[in-house]
């Protein structure tokens, strides 16, 4: 199988640069996910790295809600790009596919523990390993850049990597950012890129977003954990929480909040497993720290007091704190608080509480998959109806709705 017929003039072309380099194979499957078309060499031991883990349905439902890119991984850490292409009707008609490729390669220990875990043996076994060491090793960046011209060559749009969805699959799965490099221009560009990063945070800017994602795209992370692509992944988030939390605090939010906001974010970096969880806490990580600076520019007339109170009210949206409690933590009287908080936020400081709250919820019903009723309990609201009607109040939706409408988001 490997006739390329698509009515698209570009395709051919762009599976043609692809192979130039290194062994990257293109597939084309129809709306069934049944193979039509493909220029690998061995078609069926590498097909089967990709439908082993039955991560098709999944893949399907993504082309179903949104036309943009996924990276596809699976706990063999063997990665694919897939992209969709639909008829005339909106109809999703061809899933476009890059792949297997590694983004690092894999310890002798790390490949056993996988094979071991998917209980694969004997011949099957030993196919499946020599197939992984035959893949080409690809910098994840590169990776990424490959998606978004896919993505362009199949529909003409140009997207960022802000754009990009992720399928994980049933163990450890990860990604990094770029291959090392020692040399002296490499590391002087990657300096650069990751001081203009961090800019971006202290100074709580709303940059342009192709820009940013160049800049993420040329960063260059060194090699901390050799053959634990996972490891190494939490490792460099953790390193780039840190940087950003220093540069959050420059800017001026305060020392209890981004201490708490990273202690949070690290720990979450640290109990994930797939790649898409890594992902997308590194990116929201990065915009959570941003826009609370801007945040604190945008209110740089409300009092220390009031902002101390504002954050932690934010980072406590599943308790609902007493005006007293609050006074207390920032030396003043209730009453002269209340006062001062209506003054300087236009809002009393229990519709700020619920404002907090709803967001909260908002995250929750993005990002979980948990009972309204239960997320409605851990806010403290007596009832599910009661929660339901502040919700629409708020959002002008139910939390249903909203649900069934709202995209990914990270819990935090």
């Amino acid at each position: 199988m490997n006739t390329w017929n698509s009515a698209n003039i570009y395709l051919p072309f762009f599976h043609d640069l692809l192979t130039c380099g290194q062994n990257l194979y293109s597939w084309i499957f129809d709306q069934d996910l049944t193979l039509l078309e493909d220029n690998s060499p061995e078609t069926d031991r590498y097909r089967f790295l990709f439908l082993m883990e039955e991560m098709g349905p999944g893949l399907l439902k993504l082309g179903l809600t949104e036309a943009k890119p996924v990276i596809v991984t699976n706990s063999l850490d063997v990665l694919w790009v897939a992209d969709f292409e639909y008829n005339d009707h909106g109809a999703l008609w061809r899933v476009h596919v890059i792949g297997p490729v590694l983004i690092d390669s894999l310890s002798e220990s790390k490949l056993d523990a996988s094979l071991a875990q998917l209980s694969l043996f004997g011949k099957t076994r030993q196919q499946v390993r020599d197939t992984v060491r035959s893949l080409p090793v690809v910098p994840f960046t590169r990776l990424l850049q490959y998606s978004l011209m896919l993505h362009f060559t199949i529909t003409g749009e140009k997207i960022t990597t802000q754009d990009l969805r992720f399928l994980g699959g049933s163990s450890d799965s990860t990604r990094i950012d770029a291959a090392p490099d020692s040399s002296h221009q490499s590391r002087k560009g990657s300096w650069e890129q990751e001081q203009e990063i961090l800019r971006h945070v202290m100074e709580g800017s709303e940059r342009d977003r192709r820009r940013r994602d160049q800049v993420a795209l040329g960063a260059i992370v060194g090699r901390l954990a050799s053959g634990d692509t996972l490891r190494q992944l939490k490792d460099t988030v953790i390193i780039f929480t840190a940087l950003c939390m220093r540069a959050a605090l420059q800017g001026g939010v305060l020392p209890d909040t981004a201490y708490e906001l990273s202690d949070r974010y690290i720990q979450a970096i640290e109990a994930c497993s797939q790649v898409s969880e890594v992902a997308e806490i590194s990116r929201l990580m990065e915009d959570d720290f941003t826009a609370r600076v801007r945040k604190v520019n945008e209110t740089s007339a409300i009092s220390r007091e009031v902002r101390e109170c504002m954050d932690y009210i934010a980072l406590h949206p599943d308790r609902k704190p007493t005006v007293a409690e609050l006074a207390t933590m920032v030396g003043h009287a209730p009453n002269y608080l209340t006062s001062k908080f209506k003054a300087e936020t236009g809002k009393t400081i229990g519709e700020y509480i619920l404002s907090q709250q709803m967001e909260y919820a908002k995250t929750l019903l993005k990002s979980t998959n948990r009972p309204v009723q239960e997320i409605a309990e851990q806010l403290g609201f007596a009832t599910q109806s009661h929660f339901g009607k502040r919700f629409r109040e708020y959002t002008g939706c139910s939390p249903s709705e909203y649900r069934g409408k709202a995209g990914f988001d990270f819990d935090i």
